[in-house]
């Protein structure tokens, strides 16, 4: 059967903690001191919780199981709660038995030099498992390791005191012995307290201090993270479980979202040691596209409003800004379409708390019949259309370019054919810097239409 490095030093600690408690309640009996019966006490109870220590380490290090699906790492946790409650016990007796030889009738003491020497090599004992536990409970993040060495570190303390108090009995002066152990005694109920609150801290999920908003600014540091949510941070025993929602642009694709959430998942780990993450990925965009659907349905209930496009929704510091264009009669008297405009703006505004802005831009309804014609010899105009085409390799090929005069003005229209992969905002983009490169570069084009559509194949 594989032992744990964990194992190892609990078990040397069990051993540790049996001699030391022999020793000082053999010599406390002996010698009827109560500093030195009580250092022995606070020892037999470090003998028990060390013990249970290595049976929650063994329990925490068995891999999880239909009913412990998180593991068993909390039973660390609970035996750190139950040696703290230990140590306030022996306390309270402490103070309880200094106050009983305070007032009742003296007591003889038979403190001598083999009593000091036996309490001296306790304390080098104390100290030794101090320092190789202190080592461990930080390199495995082990509150059970950490509850075993606080007993050492307290058990070095006290028995200091216990061992000047000694001295001082040795040379005469008796009451040094009750003073010695109340020190003692508050020792311990401080030490208890603290590693109470701690172990009712993890059992309760209390979130770690700072973890959860370093864990927030790790994540602001990647590029493609739009938004960070529900961040859940919570200690078992040794492991540190880590939950939270972070939120990326709809259209990228589901290779790189993917990538973002490694690379977020594998910095957490980096400066949470024996972490476990679990990042759920959500597209930014969705309750955009829900609104946008809202906006057209409201605009459909005025009868005036023949069209709406455009609409672009801005998201600045969790608050959304709404612009769009109307399309109206233009015959229509311009205040009457200013107070349309107006009662549509305010039931956007309506929909959701967060939009604080909504912009429409009145324009008059397209698509009346215009004269025009087609122009013929433009071969200089098509050969530099075809050169401008050339500068987009996400065009795979173009067809039915045409050029009409209309109003003593050129307006051009093509189709533009592109690989059916490629995703409509993608497309459109395309679309748009070539339009944008069509007017600039051909300065006689007054109006562009580009046609996008899908490859055959």
């Amino acid at each position: 059967m594989t032992t744990f490095p964990k194992e190892k030093l609990a078990l040397s600690s069990i051993f540790a903690s049996l001699i030391v408690a022999s020793l000082k309640l053999t010599t406390g009996v002996f010698t009827n001191s109560l500093g030195i019966i009580s250092e022995g006490l606070h020892s037999t109870i470090d003998l028990i919780a060390v013990s249970a220590t290595y049976l929650a380490i063994k329990k925490a290090e068995s891999p999880p199981d239909q009913d412990h699906q998180y593991g068993h790492g909390k039973a660390e946790n609970l035996a750190s709660l139950l040696e703290s409650i230990l140590l306030f016990i022996i306390a309270i007796w402490i103070f309880y038995e200094a106050f009983e030889r305070i007032y009742g009738n003296e007591i003889s003491l038979s403190i001598n030099l083999p009593s000091i020497a036996i309490i001296a090599t306790t304390i080098v004992i104390d100290i030794t498992r101090f320092r190789a536990l202190s080592s461990a409970s930080k390199r495995y993040r082990s509150p059970a390791l950490e509850a075993d060495s606080l007993h050492f570190s307290t058990d070095f303390l006290s028995t200091t005191i216990v061992l000047m108090g000694s001295i001082i009995v040795y040379l005469g002066v008796k009451f040094a012995d009750l003073i010695a152990a109340i020190f003692v005694a508050i020792i311990i109920l401080s030490i208890s307290f603290k590693l109470a609150l701690k172990s009712i801290n993890i059992l309760m999920d209390r979130a770690p201090v700072g973890l959860p908003q370093l864990i927030r600014d790790e994540a602001e540091k990647i590029e493609g993270i739009e938004k960070i949510d529900h961040i859940r941070v919570r200690e078992s025993g040794s492991k540190v479980f880590v939950d939270l929602v972070i939120y990326v642009e709809k259209l990228l694709p589901l290779g790189a979202a993917h990538k973002i959430s490694e690379e977020l998942s594998r910095r957490i780990t980096s400066i949470i040691p024996n972490s476990e993450v679990i990042i759920r990925t959500e597209p930014l965009l969705t309750d955009k596209h829900t609104l946008i659907t809202k906006i057209r349905d409201l605009a459909s209930s005025f009868p005036e409003i023949k069209n709406i496009h455009n609409i672009k929704i801005y998201e600045i510091d969790q608050k959304l800004y709404v612009d769009f264009h109307l399309e109206l009669d233009g015959s229509l008297p311009l205040d009457v379409a200013h107070r349309i405009a107006s009662e549509l703006e305010k039931k956007v505004r309506n929909l959701d708390p967060v939009i604080i802005s909504v912009t429409s831009h009145v324009e008059p309804i397209e698509g009346e019949k215009i004269p025009g014609k087609l122009e013929a010899n433009m071969d200089h105009l098509n050969k530099k259309v075809a050169k401008i085409v050339k500068n987009f390799p996400e065009i795979v090929d173009i067809h039915g370019l045409d050029i009409r005069r209309i109003n003593d003005k050129l307006a051009l229209s093509l189709h533009c054919v592109m690989r059916g992969s490629d995703t409509v905002q993608a497309s459109h983009e395309v679309a748009e810097r070539l339009e944008y490169l069509l007017k600039n570069e051909l300065k006689e084009i007054e109006r562009v239409t580009i046609h996008i559509e899908p490859t055959d194949d």
